[in-house]
């Protein structure tokens, strides 16, 4: 697809022990057409061609940008884009309309005609989510001084969930909390940072699931007058849930008992990994195992490498008979990955 390849897999980030990444995301519409679950073919065709003349108008560091439509793609590079967080099922299950702009020289994409018009979205390794939004907010700018943006003066911008009116933001921190979980304090954490304004999701977004270790953190409103205050207290709320995870992996894995018994935990995922077809929540929560042993130094490895591994281990839930193919593919390309790169039992 010659896609550049996002920077949350090729570099490591802020506080990346415990977040792989962070996401920051922008819904807007255009006024007088319908939403695109209610648009015409020639409305959504509308929207995607007054969206790309305008990024492409948009100048550096957002343009170029490499333009992709969901009818010129098949099964395997859907599954690409998801897995790389560019797109969503619902995205690509849409009837027509449907584009991808990624640039080039920035961690800036848009995706068209989604749940919304358009839905500008930066992810950025580890915990940034003050840069992340910055990045949206201008490009966000940018283009709504090509574009009109439907708006209403009681509400702010106009967005197909009534839960993303205001600002049309969303922010979002992928963690990775295994001690916490393990410890039985998750909750108590969880529902802490709930007061700052935060609520979780599953690993891969709204309605997919979790594993108990992996997670994203997201912001629970969107006023139009207090964008980047509710993206600040988003941060502060991953902050906080940073600083519990280390200081429960210190209790759990600081002394030699404890990172013996992560050792033989890894070499134990390793051998599963070697000979299951598991599901993408069990190649998951595997590569759990792995990702934390890497973080405390008990396995061979880097934290941007295992960012890789979580990206072709899950994927949205599927069923059928997809799911077991998903299942021997996920789990094929892992057992690849890992002895390319040289982490064995």
């Amino acid at each position: 697809m010659n896609l550049p390849r996002p920077v949350w897999r090729t570099k490591t980030g802020p506080d990346a022990d415990v977040v792989v990444s962070t996401r920051c995301r922008v819904a807007r519409n255009l006024p007088d057409i319908p939403f695109p679950w209610r648009a015409s073919p020639a409305d959504r065709r509308r929207v995607a061609d007054a969206a790309l003349r305008g990024l492409a108008e948009c100048g550096a560091p957002w343009s170029p940008f490499a333009i992709l439509r969901l009818e010129d793609l098949d099964r395997k590079s859907l599954r690409a884009l998801a897995d790389e967080r560019y797109t969503t099922r619902e995205w690509a299950a849409g009837a027509g309309g449907q584009a991808l702009a990624v640039s080039r020289d920035s961690p800036l994409s848009v995706l068209l005609n989604e749940e919304d018009h358009l839905r500008f979205q930066c992810l950025l390794p580890g915990l940034q989510v003050r840069r992340a939004f910055r990045i949206v907010a201008d490009a966000v700018e940018r283009l709504g001084a090509r574009l009109p943006f439907a708006w209403n003066e009681e509400f702010g911008f106009l967005t197909a969930s009534p839960v993303n009116v205001g600002s049309g933001l969303r922010v979002s921190v992928w963690m990775h909390v295994p001690a916490l979980a393990s410890d039985g304090r998750l909750q108590s954490v969880l529902d802490a940072a709930a007061e700052l304004g935060s609520s979780v999701r599953g690993a891969h977004g709204e309605g997919t699931s979790g594993t108990g270790e992996l997670f994203q953190l997201s912001n629970t409103w969107s006023d139009s007058r207090s964008a980047e205050r509710a993206a600040e207290r988003l941060s502060a709320a991953a902050a906080y849930v940073v600083e519990e995870e280390r200081a429960a992996r210190a209790v759990q894995f600081g002394g030699p008992q404890g990172r013996a018994a992560l050792h033989e935990a890894a070499h134990e995922a390793l051998k599963l990994i070697a000979r299951e077809d598991a599901t993408p929540r069990r190649l998951l929560q595997l590569v759990s195992v792995l990702r934390l042993a890497v973080a405390e130094g008990v396995l061979p490895g880097r934290l941007r490498e295992t960012a890789h591994w979580l990206a072709v281990a899950g994927g949205a839930d599927t069923e059928g008979a997809d799911a077991a193919m998903e299942a021997v593919e996920r789990s094929e390309a892992l057992r690849r990955l890992l002895a390319r790169m040289a982490v064995r039992g």
